[in-house]
């Protein structure tokens, strides 16, 4: 693994060179659903809003405060994103977790661990997995 200030050739000479920083915080992203998210089934709300779990309450914010200074945690969810399933039901935007993890690595760069936290969207009924 490259040091963190060295710079990160990808292997297609063409593509566009990434540079790590300089510093020394140790960056983490947390790529997962709404469990990631934050979303509170529990408390009431308007027919049609959803209700996030404040910053000191979601598990990325708890892992933050928890690590202290010297890290950054990313906090990367969507409410109905599944592991490598397509949802009928959710067209407003890409919830396929295979599709979109490239793309959301790639803008989150320089990473030093991506915590994956998925799995629960897969076990809705109309996708007949279980």
């Amino acid at each position: 693994q490259p040091s963190r200030s060295t710079t990160v050739r990808p292997a297609d000479a063409a593509a566009e060179t990434a540079t790590a920083t300089d510093d020394e915080t140790i960056r983490i992203c947390c790529y997962g659903d709404s469990n990631t998210w934050g979303y509170d089934a529990f408390t009431p709300c308007e027919p049609g809003a959803l209700r996030r779990f404040g910053e000191t309450e979601r598990w990325p914010r708890v892992l933050a405060a928890a690590l202290g200074p010297g890290y950054s945690v990313v906090e990367e969810a969507l409410n109905g994103r599944t592991t490598i399933l397509d949802d009928p039901f959710m067209n407003e935007y890409d919830c396929n977790g295979r599709t979109t993890l490239p793309a959301i690595l790639h803008s989150q760069k320089p990473l030093d661990l991506v915590i994956i936290m998925l799995g629960t969207n897969d076990t809705k009924h109309h996708f007949n997995l279980l």
